[in-house]
């Protein structure tokens, strides 16, 4: 449908990342952001922030650590956040995590933060992988959910699926069910 409504809007996006790897280290910076000016009214002008992290990786000690704006990178985590997630490999294709930070979407005047725990493990077989999880977020240093989950991921051929359950052990109920997936077929002429 047309707008019948004047508009005078600049949009800037950037979105830059450096990054190192050797032998040994893996090093990378994120930033991206993205302007809105609205050139009618300057109020309406809005700025958004999405990435702006380091992340270090020691590649033989099996560490990883990522500091500052993030997005989620799975363990159950569901909202972009300032914080940190740091990760161990203990053996091959083994590794457990950990993250904590605040959620970076306002919910009202509310103090709100999170940390979280998870094991993942990437070939339980050729083409599943997965992890399980524990969550804790608060707001006003009250308990807003305390999640048991786990992350399931199929890649097999032309076929790839995705699903998480999500258990909240405070209010005992799920949270989340969610399967989703994609597939590709041959066809014949």
């Amino acid at each position: 449908m047309l707008s019948g409504v004047d508009q005078s809007l600049l949009l800037t996006n950037v979105d830059l990342n450096w990054r190192y790897r050797d032998a040994d280290t893996d090093m990378r910076f994120v930033f991206r952001d993205a302007y809105s000016a609205d050139l009618k009214n300057s109020d309406k002008s809005k700025n958004r922030l999405s990435a702006l992290y380091y992340e270090h990786r020691a590649l033989k000690a099996g560490t990883q650590v990522r500091l500052g704006r993030q997005s989620p990178t799975g363990g159950g985590i569901l909202n972009r956040y300032d914080g940190i997630q740091a990760g161990y490999t203990f053996a091959p294709k083994w590794r457990i995590n950990a993250a904590a930070g605040i959620p970076t979407e306002k919910l009202l005047d509310s103090k709100r933060s999170f940390w979280g725990l998870w094991v993942d493990a990437d070939a339980l077989t050729p083409q599943i992988g997965g992890n399980l999880y524990f969550n804790r977020q608060l707001i006003d240093n009250q308990i807003d959910r305390s999640a048991v989950g786990s992350e399931m991921r199929f890649f097999s051929g032309g076929v790839s699926a995705f699903g998480i359950i999500d258990y909240d052990t405070e209010i005992r109920g799920l949270n989340i069910a969610s399967l989703q997936g994609t597939g590709s077929g041959r066809t014949t002429r």
